[in-house]
């Protein structure tokens, strides 16, 4: 799932010791993640520092971790590829503290199309949508007429260039994001009750954590141990005599 197994034998490393490489030891990460059985999983910008081949490959790994073991994974990503994006489901943007979308990656466009925002001919979705949220004064360079949307998100008229209003606040995005249809089905699935089916307690952990803390210590301690024996350099020395 996560492609590492030709990596089965060879050791993480560290500063010290050389070992598999970055690209593969994040996937470690999001195995070690993925073996814990948690049904949420958060990562803060896992593809910096990678190629665009490396960070395709972690990111195709995740897509098929959650579809498989039907975990929700919440990512942030730092100017993602246009591959990388189509292995998003949904895409959440949040700019000036407020969440001016969250929705299927289809309906993003649609969405910016209804305020007469549209990318550049050639321009991937994520630098679009990253220069007009952190650029408003440059919206100007994307404005369009509003084309013909599909009926899930009726356009708005958008607000015409004069010079007291030349850039569409993040507020008025998220006004318009609540007027949606998308906007509207979050609001009423946010309403409803948690828990819906009668016998959904019953496969729900009462517990606050899934092992006991002795197990929690024994397997720290063990962990500790072996990663000392493998520091050889501290083992020679400290055998040393002075």
């Amino acid at each position: 799932m996560l492609s590492i197994d030709h990596v089965m034998d060879t050791l993480v490393g560290n500063e010290m010791l050389k070992g598999i490489s970055g690209g593969q030891k994040r996937r470690v990460t999001c195995g070690e993640m993925a073996v814990g059985l948690c049904q949420v999983m958060l990562l803060d910008e896992v593809t910096n520092g990678l190629d665009a081949a490396s960070a395709l490959a972690i990111v195709w790994s995740l897509q098929t971790m959650c579809e498989h073991a039907n975990v929700t994974l919440l990512a942030t990503l730092l100017q993602p590829s246009p591959d990388v994006m189509e292995c998003f489901h949904d895409v959440m943007l949040v700019t000036g503290g407020q969440l001016i979308f969250h929705g299927p990656r289809e309906a993003l466009l649609p969405f910016f199309g209804s305020m007469g925002l549209a990318p550049m001919p050639g321009q991937s979705l994520a630098d679009f949508v990253q220069e007009v949220l952190a650029s408003p004064q440059d919206q100007a360079r994307y404005r369009v007429p509003p084309p013909a949307l599909s009926p899930s998100l009726p356009p708005p008229p958008p607000p015409p260039l004069r010079s007291g209003r030349k850039c569409i606040s993040s507020k008025r995005m998220r006004r318009v994001f609540d007027e949606s249809e998308i906007g509207k089905e979050m609001a009423a699935k946010l309403a409803e009750p948690p828990y819906t089916h009668p016998l959904q307690g019953l496969s729900l952990r009462k517990e606050q954590y899934g092992a006991r803390t002795v197990n929690m210590w024994l397997t720290v301690l063990w962990r500790e141990a072996v990663l000392a024996s493998r520091n050889k350099a501290f083992l020679v020395s400290s055998r040393c005599p002075r």
